[in-house]
Order: structure tokens, then C-alpha cells, then sequence
């Protein structure tokens, strides 16, 4: 907020609130009261991570804070690397193939979570409100979660 103050704009803030607007629109988190959670669910962080993509375009991305948490299995999220990717592009050039690509926007989102995790609920800022009677339990895959690939 400080770099949006400073440059006399919102970039920040509407990366942020892009961010939360997915979240809402994947159904991430469920709002409860904090008295109905059980015993088996585990209280897990969430801090956003920023980014500056090509082009100067903001990203905030809103990841858990796994490694506080057991998970009910040893996987790992992945991610392609570049240079996969630029290798299956120069043996699709030598080869004369033809390549069509593609990007699912909130693709993680769509998948549900093995691990039974709370939050504290956010501010506009994405910032923690520890004090609140309610809790979010989080219902989909975030980056940071452990099980992440396990239930795509």
C-alpha cells in the first residue's frame, strides 16, 4: 500500500483485490463462526506473495502457509519449468508441428483440499483480522498446501 501511496496509484491494491475477486468466485473459503470448528481442523497462515509480470502488470497471489501443517499425503505441487517447455517447442519446430497453447486462469482453484484448515478472515488489504468471532475454513486448493497436486 506504501508503493501505491508513493506513486499515486492503485496498481497494488486492484492486483490485490483481482486476487481476493478469484477467490470469492472460486468459492476458496467458506465463512463460519469460530465456535462450530471442530477439533480436527488445523489453523493454517495465508500472506500474499507479489509479483511484477512482463509488461509491469501487478500480481498478488494469496498462498497458505503449508509448512505449519502435517499433510495427509507426501505430494508436492509442481510447476513446468521453461525450459520444458522451450525444449517441446524447438522438437515441435523440427518436427513441423503445429502447437497450440493455452492458460487456465485460478486452474488450482478448482480443486478441492485434503487438509481440513482455518483462517483468520481478511481486510481489503488482504491483511489478517485476528480478532473477528468468525473464521474462513478454506474448501479449495491453494498454492502452498501440500495435497495441492495430489487432488488435481
Amino acid at each position: 500500500m506504501l508503493l501505491d501511496q508513493r506513486n499515486n496509484n492503485k496498481e497494488w491494491h486492484n492486483a490485490i483485490q483481482k486476487e481476493l475477486g478469484t477467490m470469492a468466485k472460486y468459492i476458496v473459503i467458506e465463512k463460519r463462526h469460530r465456535k462450530t470448528l471442530s477439533k480436527s481442523f488445523k489453523y493454517i497462515p495465508l500472506h500474499l506473495v507479489y509479483d511484477v509480470k512482463s509488461g509491469g502488470t501487478r500480481k498478488a497471489r494469496l498462498v497458505a502457509g503449508g509448512n505449519v501443517i502435517k499433510s495427509p499425503c507426501p505430494l508436492y505441487s509442481t510447476e513446468v519449468k521453461t525450459e520444458s517447455v522451450r525444449t517441446l517447442m524447438i522438437l515441435a519446430a523440427k518436427l513441423k508441428l503445429q502447437v497450440i497453447t493455452g492458460d487456465v486462469g485460478g486452474a488450482y482453484l478448482n480443486a478441492p483440499r485434503a487438509e481440513m484448515v482455518w483462517t483468520h478472515p481478511l481486510d481489503e488489504n488482504g491483511l489478517p483480522i485476528k480478532n473477528s468471532d468468525y473464521v474462513y475454513i478454506i474448501l479449495r486448493n491453494l498454492y502452498g498446501l501440500k495435497s495441492g497436486a495430489s487432488s488435481l
